[in-house]
């Protein structure tokens, strides 16, 4: 049994009750100088600039895109011009899934990029 699991077990075991037979408990160590006071939490920078780890002109293959939102968000907000985006699910099962597929796939395909299904 891991370390993580046995943890969760002994938290949930009441406390008047004896351990099991063979498992090994150890006893709480108690700290030795008392805990620090909790700091100020370190402010972010609010607007800095999302890292793109590719350019427009590079091809990119997205695959298994599910709704096709990435690459509709890749050619709207990012200015991609050439996509390949695939998905599991056959059309027809997509559209089922995922009624707002409809609006990207053509609009992708309206811009010229590929859309694969199955």
């Amino acid at each position: 049994m891991g370390k993580s699991k046995r943890r969760k077990l002994e938290e949930k075991r009441p406390k008047h009750s004896k351990p099991a037979y063979g498992s090994k408990l150890k006893k709480p160590v108690k700290p030795t100088r008392p805990s620090k006071p909790a700091s100020k939490p370190q402010q972010t920078k609010a607007c800095a600039a999302p890292t793109i780890p590719f350019d427009p002109s590079d091809r990119i293959l997205l695959v298994g895109e599910g709704d096709f939102s990435f690459a509709y968000s890749l050619l709207t907000h990012h200015a991609c011009t050439s996509l390949l985006a695939t998905a599991f699910d056959s059309e027809a099962a997509l559209l089922q899934k995922y009624p707002q597929a409809r609006a990207h796939v053509d609009h992708l395909l309206a811009d010229g990029q590929t859309v694969l299904y199955g």
